[in-house]
């Protein structure tokens, strides 16, 4: 990638190549959604579903199935609070799994 956009050390790590009436320019969150528009456009998807913002949300709780510890993932998604909370999206069988562990355990203990 480096060759084919050359760049220098305080460039931007994204950016899109020079045409010949503009130089370099990064790649900005408008532009990513602009694109991504046009993708679920061309895939006959309804217009504003899905977003970038729900390929974010989507990621994290792909993560969280594949059981991928809660430190790797905010890291990931850069979150420094409990709003990373906020993007999961258990499903019926995960959220069914406390019910089910205390009830285990609970006849465990009975016995």
């Amino acid at each position: 990638m480096v060759g084919l956009v050359p760049a220098t050390q305080d460039s931007p790590a994204f950016q899109l190549p020079p045409t010949p009436r503009r130089h370099f320019r990064p790649v900005t969150s408008s532009i990513l959604e602009k694109a991504f528009a046009k993708l679920v456009a061309a895939a006959n998807l309804a217009a504003g579903f899905p977003t970038l913002h729900d390929l974010r949300r989507g990621g994290y709780t792909l993560a969280f199935e594949a059981g991928v510890p809660r430190e790797l993932r905010q890291r990931h998604g850069d979150w420094h609070s409990n709003a990373d909370l906020l993007y999961l999206q258990p499903s019926m069988e995960q959220r069914l799994r406390l019910p089910v562990a205390m009830r285990t355990l609970h006849c465990r203990r009975r016995t």
